[in-house]
């Protein structure tokens, strides 16, 4: 990363204590704009639909996951982390507030987490 990405690089050694950073959170109108939409959307179309496709074939006890993704075929075992990782993310999203999971709801659904976040 040093070679290929400097200031990644140098951005994650200084973020990886970030003990000292203070100040006020943007607004959440502001916050998920950008390029925070733009990760979720990678994770609606990519990342959250691997892993419940993932937990469904550990689930039926498949050798295989395979899965479509931005037209590309993806495939491999199922591992039992990544089930974790799915079921630890829903149990986050499911304690928040009815308010706050409210609020997020549009950009979830317009980046596609809102399905599988919530078990659909």
């Amino acid at each position: 990363m040093r070679e290929r990405a400097p200031f990644t690089d140098h951005w994650v050694r200084r973020l990886d204590d970030a003990s000292g950073v203070e100040g006020d959170w943007y607004p959440r109108e502001q916050a998920l704009g950008g390029f925070a939409e733009a990760l979720l959307r990678i994770a609606g179309e990519l990342y959250l639909p691997f892993l419940a496709a993932n937990a469904d074939a550990f689930a039926k006890g498949l050798e295989r996951v395979e899965i479509n993704v931005w037209g590309l075929p993806y495939a491999l075992a199922p591992f039992k982390y990544q089930v974790k990782c799915l079921q630890q993310l829903r149990e986050k999203f499911a304690a928040l507030d009815a308010g706050e999971r409210a609020a997020l709801k549009p950009v979830l659904e317009r980046t596609g987490c809102w399905a599988i976040l919530v078990g659909g």
